[in-house]
This record gives structure tokens, C-alpha cells and sequence, in this order.
């Protein structure tokens, strides 16, 4: 079974890891038949990319939009994108060199499409050092990634023979590296009222996938993230995005039990004693911030709900 691949890439100006990211996924053993790329910002692309992606038998694609939100490009892309299997990448990723072809693989070896996403190992390459590997331990400890709504398709789905032990399943693919089929992009779109940065739409995206689909992640499929400087949002505002994406997700995707409550407010406050921590014996303000900006949206919401209590209808 052969099968078609589109790949999405949303940018917010910045050309030169752009760059790199579609010279990575033109130099695989299996490009993709279209690659889109979807600009928030009002500056062209660069026509070196665009000769380059062309030149390579690759269809192009290339979108601008007003709004200045990763979700709504991914969105805007997936509207045009006429793969069989439609492919996420932030614009400032490496792809090993054979993820399209493994990728592909996967899906084509499913006869029976029980597989709705895959995701790969996304590596940081930031994060190799000793104290950064201490960082996300703690931050797992803290509840990083227990959030999860009750049904996940991927435990009830079993995979063909040739795909047992290459697939796991999982509750959610990494925004870095989400591929579906393009059925379930076309109906599942992604949470735009994040704006922005839209910090978190990859997990709630793939919360409401994950209900009725089998998502899993494949340990072949690396690909490695180096996150761009350019154009990070400020950390105060990135803490409060933080606090109210997360509170959004839970009350969307896994109801307002009060083992959820439980769960995030455990995340929230050892998250706030952690950046807190790291501020004072890495000396960088932006730590500190990021914790004063969970605690801002936090004392937010919670003057809202006691307000709430007051209001007379």
C-alpha cells in the first residue's frame, strides 16, 4: 500500500533554521510529495527555499496568515494539505535521516488502519547536560505528564505482527513531530484560542485525537530539536500561558474531578518551587520570572472563581 505524505511547517521569521529544517527533510531517503510551509508574519519567504524545495520534485506550498498563532498555521496548512498522511514540524528541527521513510513505512504496513497518529523521539539539544537530565526528572516528578483523560484508544487497538515492539502506545505526540492521517487532521483542528504561542495545543490536540484514535510513538523515529532564540515569548507571559493553558486543557479534555485538581495543583506548585530554585543557582531572571507568572495566573483565576460565587445572575 502506498501512501502520500504532506508536511506542515508554521514559521514566525526565522529563515535561517527554517532553512535548515526543509534541507533536512529534503535530504531523506523518502521526501514528502508537498511541503507547506505557513508564515504569521508578514515577511516572503526566502526564494532560496522555495527554488530549493521545488527543485527537488517536491510540490510547494506556501501560506501567509494575519494571525500570530502556531495552532492557526497548522490549521491553514492542514486545509490545503492533500496527503494520505499529513506531517507537523516545528521550523527548528533536524530529522534523522531516515525518519519520512520509517515513518511511512509504519503507516503502509497498517492494513487495517488502526493507526491514527505517530510521533517520534524528539531530542533536545539543549538538554544533554547532567543538570539539565536532573531538571526533567524532577519536572516528571512533579507530575509533567500525568495529565491524560481516562479513554485512550491506543490501549484497546492491536497493532499488526511486522509493527509490534516498533510502535508504543502513547497519550500524546510531541508538537514537534505529530503526524496523522489526514482524515483525523481535517476533522480534529487545532485549539486556536491559545493564540500565540500556543504553548500546550500539541497535548490538548492530542487528547481529543487520542479518544477515538490510536496514537504511538516510535523509538526509530528521532528527530532532534534546537530551539530557536528567535522570537520566544516573554517568560513572565509564557508562565501565565503556562497556568491557563493548562487549566483549559483540563477542563476540556478530563473534566473537573477532583483527582484533576489534585494532580495540576501538584504539577503547579512543584513547577513554581523548581523554576524558583533553578533562578537562584543559575542566577537568570528569566526562571524567576516564569515562576512569577504561574503565580500571577493562579492568584487570576483564583479571584475569578471567588468572584464567580458573588455574582448575582
Amino acid at each position: 500500500m502506498n501512501l502520500t505524505l504532506s508536511i506542515i511547517l508554521p514559521t514566525h521569521d526565522r529563515p535561517d533554521s527554517l532553512s535548515r529544517t526543509v534541507e533536512s527533510i529534503l535530504g531523506q531517503g523518502r521526501v514528502p510529495e508537498q511541503l507547506i510551509i505557513v508564515s504569521d508574519t508578514p515577511t516572503p519567504i526566502d526564494t532560496d527555499i522555495k527554488a530549493q524545495v521545488e527543485a527537488s520534485g517536491v510540490r510547494f506550498e506556501f501560506l501567509q496568515q494575519e494571525k500570530p498563532s502556531a495552532s492557526a498555521s497548522r490549521n491553514l496548512g492542514m486545509s490545503v494539505a492533500d496527503g494520505d498522511i499529513v506531517a507537523f514540524f516545528d521550523d527548528d528541527v533536524t530529522l534523522a535521516d531516515d525518519y519520512l521513510e520509517n515513518l511511512m513505512r509504519f503507516y503502509e504496513s497498517d492494513a487495517d488502519v488502526v493507526i491514527g497518529g505517530v510521533g517520534g523521539q524528539v531530542i533536545e539539544q539543549q538538554k544533554r547536560t547532567i543538570i539539565n537530565r536532573i531538571w526533567d526528572y524532577l519536572a516528571e516528578a512533579f507530575a509533567r505528564s500525568s495529565f491524560a483523560p481516562r479513554v485512550r484508544s491506543a490501549r484497546y487497538v492491536e497493532l499488526p505482527r511486522q509493527l509490534q515492539g516498533k510502535l508504543k502506545p502513547t497519550k500524546r505526540l510531541s508538537g514537534a513531530a505529530i503526524s496523522v492521517r489526514r482524515s483525523i487532521g481535517k476533522e480534529v483542528r487545532f485549539e486556536e484560542s491559545f493564540g500565540g504561542y500556543s504553548l500546550a495545543e500539541d497535548m490538548e490536540f492530542c487528547f481529543r485525537v487520542g479518544r477515538e484514535n490510536a496514537l504511538f510513538v516510535s523509538p526509530e523515529l528521532k528527530i532532534y530539536h534546537d530551539a530557536s532564540q528567535t522570537h520566544r515569548p516573554d517568560m513572565m507571559q509564557f508562565g501565565k500561558s503556562y497556568v491557563a493553558n493548562l487549566i483549559h486543557i483540563a477542563n476540556k479534555s478530563m473534566g473537573r474531578g477532583a483527582g484533576t485538581v489534585a494532580v495540576l495543583g501538584y504539577h503547579f506548585a512543584g513547577m513554581i518551587v523548581l523554576y524558583s530554585l533553578w533562578s537562584l543557582f543559575s542566577l537568570k531572571i528569566d526562571n524567576a520570572k516564569f515562576a512569577a507568572g504561574m503565580i500571577c495566573e493562579l492568584i487570576a483565576t483564583l479571584a475569578r472563581k471567588i468572584g464567580g460565587l458573588f455574582c448575582v445572575s
